[in-house]
């Protein structure tokens, strides 16, 4: 009995050994570029790291929060906040109807630039400066995709730090982190690919990882390293952006297996996607709950994301909306909308410059979500199990939009396309069609069938960074460049082998036809002599 008593004391203290508690120690969320709704999606992680008694101060190009947490320091840099209000005040319905819509990506760089620029040039901005110059970090967890000058202050503080990707695995990343590429069957984000790709679509995404890699070196990371070496007063070479990037502890992705398609991804990979789901359900305020208890034959959710307001589109697709609802005049439409509705909308719809999406969602008699495909409305979604219609405007959506199309989960509808037939269409199939419904409870119980949720996996794996020394046990070991990591190398090998094993094999069967030629020459010769 002793010696079991003596086993249970050992092996407690050796878990408690291992999983030691970190000090608080001081975390910085740097988030000066991107959507608000990059922000919506890691408020709830910098809220939990808080609570367990980290210092954690929060840089954000938006000056509203998802909610309001006492312990974290908000700081919201005027110049950045106009930069990135200006960035994202287009009319993306117009941009996806003249085909514009590839300017997102074709910009990324330009306005990653422009951000970083803006932050390290602030000479005015008093806290700033001190913030990024002499702040005291012992962790950076910066948002990828415009918030790049993150890495740069990370560095330059001295503080490790970890990656957050919003949304899918960026293009460039299988070649910076020795990631499998998996371009053969899943398409880039960036492109407007169907399942399964043909081999044109599969050719041309192929190409995309090792455009975005490529293009990084040549164009922005110059830029970025002759901005740290003015900003920082770096004497000699600036350190290398490329470099920088690859030393990242982590990598958070905002995604799950639920939400995304599955991914051979290393170890520093982390997807904690979700994280909607484990926060607490507040009751449907009035009058939404009084609105949804009466649709007893159902009703649809319908809102465009932080960046489209409905109210202010174009009359015309105002009109394919309205006369939408006009075709279902039993079911109920709760919709996203700043101001007053016309006189003549209809009258089974609630809309709203505010909506409690996630509770929404929540209720039984939501049928279908109509949306534009953002990742934070898929994975509210898929939390409740609601069948979504997808109308992607930009970014990532269209590849949502065909994952929710492959997997049966949901409909998409083009803009270009768009019209009251197409968009009745949408909605009857969701109310109709049972397999959708179906389709989304299973993937609702594989998002939330997890061994600790989201929240807790990030704490973990942030914690994890701020115990050891180096993550480069997570990390594949070899960094080979991409034309070895594509086994081109071995490829070429294999076919100069291969040719000269043909040339080889054409010689000697030329010089033995040869010999055999001569030889019979000579008998025919002999013959005639005789």
């Amino acid at each position: 009995m002793a010696k079991l008593l003596l086993l249970v004391v050992s092996a407690l203290l050796a878990t408690l050994g291992s999983h030691s508690e970190v000090d608080g120690a001081n975390i910085l969320f740097f988030f000066a570029g991107g959507s608000y709704s990059h922000k919506i999606s890691i408020w709830p992680f910098a809220c939990a790291l808080a609570d367990r008694g980290h210092n954690v101060t929060f840089l954000s190009s938006y000056d509203r929060k998802p909610y309001e947490h006492p312990a974290v320091v908000h700081f919201a840099p005027k110049t950045v906040v106009q930069l990135m209000s200006s960035t994202f005040a287009v009319d993306r319905l117009a941009d996806r109807r003249e085909n514009r819509e590839w300017l997102h990506f074709a910009n990324l760089f330009d306005v990653t630039y422009k951000t970083c620029a803006k932050l390290l040039q602030s000479q005015d901005d008093a806290p700033l400066n001190n913030l990024i110059y002499n702040g005291t970090f012992d962790l950076v967890i910066t948002s990828c995709g415009m918030s790049d000058c993150g890495l740069a202050v990370a560095h330059h503080l001295g503080a490790k730090y970890i990656i957050f990707d919003s949304s899918l695995i960026m293009p460039w990343y299988y070649d910076l982190y020795g990631a499998p590429t998996e371009t053969s069957w899943i398409p880039e984000q960036m492109e407007k690919f169907g399942f399964p790709m043909n081999i044109y679509e599969r050719v041309k995404n192929y190409f995309w990882p090792l455009y975005f890699y490529h293009f990084r070196q040549s164009n922005l990371y110059p830029r970025m390293e002759t901005l740290m070496k003015e900003a920082f007063k770096i004497d000699g070479a600036p350190p290398s952006m490329l470099e920088i990037e690859r030393n990242a502890s982590l990598v958070f992705i905002n995604s799950h297996h639920a939400t995304d398609f599955p991914r051979s991804l290393p170890p520093m990979f982390v997807n904690i996607g979700g994280m909607q789901c484990w926060q607490e359900l507040k009751p449907i305020p009035e009058p939404f709950k009084s609105f949804l208890d009466g649709a007893t034959n159902g009703a649809i959710l319908m809102s465009f994301g932080s960046t489209i307001d409905l109210s202010k589109i174009p009359q015309q697709y105002k009109t394919i909306f309205f006369e939408m609802v006009r075709k279902f005049p039993s079911v109920r439409f709760v919709w996203r909308w700043d101001g007053p509705l016309p006189a003549d909308a209809p009258s089974n719809l609630l809309a709203s410059k505010w909506l409690p999406q996630f509770e929404i969602l929540s209720h039984p008699n939501i049928k279908g979500f109509i949306s534009h495909g953002g990742l934070n409305s898929l994975t509210e979604s898929t939390c409740h199990g609601v069948p979504v219609i997808i109308v992607p405007l930009f970014a990532d959506q269209d590849f949502n939009g065909f994952r929710v199309e492959a997997q049966e989960i949901g409909v998409r509808v083009e803009v270009r396309d768009l019209n009251v037939k197409h968009m009745q269409e949408a909605v009857d199939n969701i109310l109709t069609d049972a397999k959708y419904g179906k389709n989304m409870k299973k993937k609702s119980l594989l998002l939330r069938d997890r061994p600790q949720s989201p929240i807790d996996s990030a704490i973990y794996w942030t914690e994890f960074v701020l115990r050891h020394e180096d993550t480069e046990s997570l990390k594949p070991m070899a960094q080979l460049g991409w034309f070895q990591r594509r086994m081109f190398d071995v490829l070429l090998l294999l076919l100069a082998l291969s040719s000269l094993l043909v040339v080889g094999v054409y010689k000697v069967v030329t010089v033995t036809l040869d010999k055999a030629s001569g030889a019979k020459s000579v008998k025919v010769g002999r013959k005639k002599i005789d």
